[in-house]
């Protein structure tokens, strides 16, 4: 019998198999349990109402993680030897409310209230895991949570009251704020900077916590040593198995060829509640070890990056950044530079919460004709590694994987196990990624595209340079993400020149992208113009 093992704002709960619902969202459970003031919003991670924090432990680094995520989207079976902390676990009228809670109502951060429990467990998970995070980090975390009310600049006031890190301007800049300096050089208010002075003087949650005599809850001690083991939960309509060995998963999907392989949940989690889609089998390969790697290697033919399909998308973007600072200041600062693009388009992925669960095959499998990922993994040669019991392993280029509309190259029996991201081998080697969307934040583009040039120097003009290579991907504009494969073909060998982009490059892409008036999604010419 399978028992699932998590704690909630510090209470164990041990659940055996007959207890459990394979279909139970985290949210579903904490609201039976009385847990109410998680609020159900929008029930597809848009909303933020539902902001919880979720620890765990991580071996590699023996160190404990603290995330934010959506309850609406997280099944409660994913959730074994996890900590999860509501609203309800840091405060309350009974033993007094946390510094968080306080600020944001002291500072008018709240008005109709119903956002409010999300938008403290955003604050809270954030100066939990990084009590010194800028203004800037503090905003960023936050980007999940919508308010109808506020306006936001009460609520953001508030976030950054509560920082060790009270320096630097709202923007994150690390400069002295502009608004600051002009209200003190004149004596004046600002107008849009009333509460400056009141921010900077506050006390942070840390000093609050230390001068109420207060601690912030441990982390479970059993939770530590906890080791995970394979689980299977079944009712009439559903099973969920829990493999924690590649052999495991891989007998799986042999057994269950349309089992669906579930992770953040960000996809299937919809589709089951608004698309009415129904899905047998379930599996969670989160916890495999060869599905979690995260490893570079900067010499040797193969050099690059290898990205584990269950690592989630604010995991690769936080090694990326990494890799970024260790090769800033070197002779080959250049070799990130695809990471550096892929980590800036990821910056623009849906929401932190979102960011903090979804998984990186996921996104690739899922094979959204817009998606923001796939074309920059197409336009940095990316490759992925399929495995199947039987079959062994193979490799796909990522620019042969799409085959129609979310139709990809996986065979009933195979998973996705890793992608390779190969290192910019050459100072004149540059990739770009583009972004338009409706809003800045958390919404699906219309148009995205990658684009990698590879440039040598022109044979007998020195202050020219002639594409020697091109690779220039698009999602939104046909029913996978494609190549422009013609206008890559006329770019190799010609000279970046402007004059020769208007009068044979640029016509030739709007001729190659050309979308029918009738398209699905609509706006085909701005789509053609973007």
């Amino acid at each position: 019998m399978s028992t699932l093992t998590l704690y909630i704002n510090g209470k164990l709960h041990a659940l055996k198999s007959v207890e459990v619902d394979p279909k139970m969202t985290l949210l579903q459970y904490l609201r039976k349990n009385g847990l109410t003031g998680t609020k159900l919003g929008c029930g597809e991670g848009g909303c933020g109402a539902c902001t919880v924090m979720i620890s765990k432990f991580d071996e590699k680094s023996q160190k404990i993680q603290h995330l934010s995520a959506n309850a609406c989207l997280a099944p409660l079976c994913s959730l074994d030897g996890y900590a999860i902390t509501t609203i309800e676990g840091i405060g309350g009228m009974k033993h007094g409310l946390h510094p968080i809670q306080k600020r944001v109502a002291s500072l008018h951060g709240s008005q109709c209230g119903f956002c409010t429990p999300g938008i403290v467990m955003a604050i809270y998970t954030k100066l939990r895991s990084s009590p010194n995070a800028t203004p800037h980090e503090i905003e960023e975390s936050m980007d999940g949570n919508l308010c109808r009310c506020t306006g936001y600049r009460p609520i953001l006031d508030a976030a950054r009251s509560l920082s060790n890190n009270k320096g630097g301007c709202c923007r994150g800049s690390g400069q002295e704020c502009p608004c600051a300096a002009a209200e003190a050089s004149s004596g004046e208010p600002v107008v849009n900077n009333n509460t400056t002075k009141v921010v900077s003087e506050l006390k942070s949650a840390e000093e609050e916590m230390s001068e109420m005599g207060r601690t912030e809850p441990i982390f479970p001690p059993a939770l530590m040593r906890y080791q995970r083991q394979s689980l299977e939960f079944t009712d009439k309509e559903v099973s969920w198995f829990q493999p924690v060995t590649m052999p495991e998963l891989l007998t799986l999907k042999k057994t269950y060829p349309q089992a669906r392989l579930v992770v953040g949940n960000t996809e299937v989690g919809i589709e089951t509640k608004f698309k009415y889609f129904e899905y047998p089998v379930l599996v969670n390969p989160a916890h495999i070890p060869e599905l979690q790697v995260l490893s570079f290697d900067e010499t040797g033919e193969h050099a690059g990056l290898t990205v584990g399909a269950a690592v989630s998308v604010n995991a690769l973007r936080d090694f990326m950044a990494e890799l970024k600072n260790r090769y800033r200041n070197t002779e080959r600062h250049y070799i990130t530079r695809g990471y550096e693009a892929i980590h800036d388009m990821l910056t623009w992925f849906a929401s932190n919460h979102i960011r903090n669960v979804a998984a990186i095959g996921g996104n690739i499998v899922t094979a959204s004709p817009i998606s923001d990922l796939n074309p920059m993994l197409m336009a940095c040669g990316a490759q992925l590694k399929l495995t199947s019991a039987d079959g062994g392993s193979r490799v796909v280029s990522i620019g042969s994987f799409f085959l129609a509309y979310r139709k990809v190259d996986v065979r009933p029996d195979e998973v996705l196990e890793s992608v390779f991201i190969p290192i910019v081998q050459s100072p004149l080697e540059f990739v770009l990624p583009f972004k338009q969307a409706r809003r800045r934040e958390d919404d699906i583009s219309i148009v995205t595209s990658g684009m990698r040039f590879v440039f040598e120097r022109h044979a007998t003009n020195s202050t020219a340079f002639v594409v020697r290579e091109a690779s220039i991907s698009y999602g939104g504009m046909a029913p996978t993400t494609v190549f422009a494969r013609r206008t890559m073909a006329l770019l190799t060998n010609l000279e970046w020149d402007q004059e020769v982009f208007d009068k044979q490059v640029f016509p030739l892409l709007r001729e190659e992208m050309n979308l029918p008036e009738q398209v699905p999604g609509g706006q085909a010419e701005y789509r053609m113009t973007l």
